[in-house]
């Protein structure tokens, strides 16, 4: 069954998904590099 939602809370969701997205990838990004030193260093 389909909710039929109010456009305002859809685009909250959806900007708060693109939000965590972006600090996941940010996150994800900064381990790769710390890796990357550390095998480089090793």
């Amino acid at each position: 069954m389909q909710i039929k939602e109010p456009e305002g809370i859809r685009v909250e969701r959806s900007r708060l998904v693109i939000s965590v997205v972006k600090k996941v990838i940010m996150l994800m990004t900064v381990g790769m590099q710390d890796l990357l030193v550390s095998t480089v260093r090793g």
